[in-house]
């Protein structure tokens, strides 16, 4: 990584440590102070803002103009069907047909802007299929740090200021995630900010009530605004620019190397993993692209790319022009016509169709298409190989295609046609054929589409299957034949490996919390309550005099008992109560022996800092659990899972309802308490 520093009109480029961050000067001369600091976080480069992110006011321009027109045209609409004057209906209509035209302009304008296909794509290799990346979601800046303040003051009663470079750290992360690089390390950015959100929403965002932060997210195709007050929102929205992140990866990759094919194969597959973790645990989504059939389709669309992947990795190896090279090209290539053919058909229900840009229907049909062709193409050079025995060709043709009722040959009588050479020539010529139509009706829809013909990449591909195709056609074709080729029959989709998803693996990512100090999470969060940190000043008049209290845990530790007319009782200790601090020491993460510790240190001056807890009681037994869950509580470090377990088994009564329990219930319960031994 490099450090840059602008003086000037100079560039210079220092080469720092490339596990710190880049710091970025702009000075004016050398006299002069720096008047802007810049801080450029690992896996973020704000000189490369993506495409869609210069683009804000022109979509927000564009719909307000749509929704605009679409109001116009229902009121024209409702007044042409009231009114019965026909001069009036005459005026009505014309303004009806001048709406029209103006939706049709904007809406032309708007599929422009939301046409991501020729974007991020590595055209260096001109024998590369296209592939259709998804745009970053976009964001507003958000000044978290007043309100962060506040809620340290008021909920945790601290003082904020020692958490200055905390939130600078987490501001600086919001800011960095909204410009990521493309690549792995720009991956890594957006799953630590992710990871980073769990934290977040666990200390400043109660469950019963909304921290008054408002936070705005672009969708990724329209660049319609929407904005929730949650941090799920937020988590969502990036969990969405990883798949993103991961598909522009992909589009990206040198697909006529092996090494090349499988990258890209994986960054689909763990693009469809992020959307389906997104579409599994998260709901109610105010924008469109995170809704369940969006997210549906866009899984499948990766899915199919990754198996297109497959098909080219397969193609770069092998024996070149072999019979059982070319099978496994057929089955291969007809597994990626009919995912593809699946995703266009996701494409074409109500919601997605009239969301996705026009040019991703046309290029998921044509591929549709394309592959098709390539399957019957590869499925002729089989039957055409080398000269085998009747019996082996006819085993090979049997498993090359699919046995379908209602064609005018059954399987066996396919089977049995390697008897004669021209029955042989018949097929070859019937799988050509089939080829050459599929690619004329996907060169036909890519000249149709204006998105598309800006590929030249695309084009040429298929103008240059079209020749190959006709040229192999010309070779097998006997003048003196003038019947007409049997339809060819379907090449059985198969596949050495099916794609599917990868989920995103949070747990190779270690993340720490930015506000530890504030304590162990497991208490410590926003959905506990507890009382304002009090000042406990025990003196003893000899040695031989107790403190006359009892504590056992740990992170944090737990006065267990309070003995009568001792100097802890005096002081206001109380069963129940949490030591934050011994002799001004932060004891909110200590451990059982390093309070004992401290608190024998302090010989006989005691000072310590309680805080009693409001909602739940901490001194019920806690119900037994795994020793795994057991060693995360002593830690205060819990994943998602463990979180249910370890509120399961620290929930108790609040103090209200302990003190309704019967006496002897009590005295029981004392008893219990006491017996956890003094220290």
């Amino acid at each position: 990584m490099l450090k840059w520093v602008v003086s000037g009109s100079n560039l210079l480029t220092v080469p720092v440590d490339s596990c710190q961050s880049v710091r970025c000067h702009h000075v004016k001369s050398q006299s002069e102070p720096v008047d802007m600091q810049l801080v450029f976080a690992r896996g973020s480069d704000p000189l490369l803002l993506t495409t869609r992110g210069k683009q804000h006011g022109t979509h927000s321009r564009l719909h307000n103009q749509i929704e605009r027109e679409l109001r116009l045209r229902v009121g024209a609409e409702n007044l042409f069907k009231a009114t019965s004057n026909k001069k009036l209906r005459e005026t009505v209509a014309h303004e009806l047909g001048c709406v029209n035209s103006n939706l049709q302009l904007l809406k032309e304008e708007l599929a422009n802007l939301n046409s991501p296909v020729s974007i991020c794509q590595d055209f260096n290799a001109i024998k590369n299929v296209p592939m259709i990346p998804l745009g970053l979601k976009e964001t507003k800046d958000v000044d978290m740090k007043p309100v962060f303040r506040e809620y340290i003051k008021e909920h945790y009663h601290e003082n904020s200021q020692g958490y200055t470079e905390a939130l600078q750290q987490i501001t600086d992360l919001r800011q960095a995630v909204q410009t990521p690089v493309r690549t792995e390390t720009g991956v890594e950015l957006l799953v630590n900010y992710y990871c980073q959100l769990y934290f977040i929403d666990k200390r400043f965002f109660p469950p019963d009530s909304r921290t008054y932060i408002q936070l705005e997210w672009f969708d990724s195709l329209t660049g319609v605004p929407s904005a929730q007050k949650t941090v799920g929102f937020e988590k969502g929205s990036i969990l969405f620019n990883i798949g993103a992140l991961q598909t522009q990866i992909a589009a990206r990759q040198d697909r006529s190397c092996r090494d090349g094919t499988d990258a890209a194969r994986r960054s689909f597959q763990e693009a469809a993993g992020a959307f389906k973790y997104l579409s599994e645990n998260f709901s109610h989504a105010p924008s469109v692209d995170m809704q369940p059939p969006t997210l549906t389709m866009l899984i499948q669309l990766m899915l199919s790319q990754a198996q297109e992947c497959m098909f080219e990795g397969i193609q770069l190896v092998g024996a070149q022009g072999s019979r059982r090279q070319h099978m496994s090209l057929a089955h291969e290539s007809a597994k990626v016509s009919t995912e593809y053919q699946e995703t266009h058909t996701q494409m074409l229900a109500s919601v997605v169709r009239d969301y996705i840009p026009g040019a991703w229907l046309n290029m998921v049909e044509v591929k549709t298409y394309y592959f098709l062709a390539l399957a019957h193409y590869h499925s002729a050079l089989a039957i055409a190989g080398q000269a085998q025995t009747v019996d082996i060709l006819a085993e090979q043709f049997a498993s090359l295609h699919t046995q379908e009722s209602g064609t005018s040959r059954t399987h066996c009588s396919l089977c049995n046609v390697w008897h004669q050479d021209n029955e042989q020539r018949m097929f070859i010529r019937s799988h050509l054929r089939s080829a050459i139509l599929a690619l004329e009706d996907a060169l036909r829809l890519h000249k149709s589409c204006k998105q598309l013909r800006r590929i030249d990449t695309l084009q040429s591909m298929l103008k240059r299957s079209h020749d190959r195709c006709l040229q192999k056609f010309a070779e097998f074709d006997d003048e003196d034949d003038f019947t007409d080729p049997c339809p060819a029959p379907s090449v059985q989709p198969l596949t050495r490996s099916v794609a599917t998803p990868i989920l995103p693996d949070f747990s190779k990512y270690k993340v720490d919390d930015l506000f530890h100090e504030l304590g162990p999470l497991n208490i410590f969060s926003a959905r506990h309550k507890w009382t304002a940190p009090r000042c406990i000043n025990l003196r003893r008049r000899s040695s031989d005099e107790e403190f006359g209290f009892s504590v056992r845990g740990q992170s944090p530790v737990i006065i267990t008992a309070v003995e009568n007319s001792s100097l802890a009782q005096r002081a206001c200790m109380r069963a129940g109560d949490f030591i934050t601090a011994v002799s001004y020491n932060d004891v909110k993460r200590g451990c059982h022996n390093e309070v004992i510790s401290l608190i024998r240190a302090a010989g006989d001056n005691l000072t310590l800092h309680l805080v009693t807890p409001l909602d739940c009681n901490y001194l019920q037994p806690p119900v037994p659990c795994s020793p795994q869950v057991m060693t995360c509580m002593q830690s205060g470090t819990l994943n998602k899972g463990d979180t249910r377990v370890h509120r399961k088994s620290w929930t108790g009564g609040s103090w209200k309802l302990r003190k309704r329990r019967s006496k002897s219930r009590e005295g029981k319960a004392d008893r219990n308490i006491v017996a956890n031994g003094k220290h």
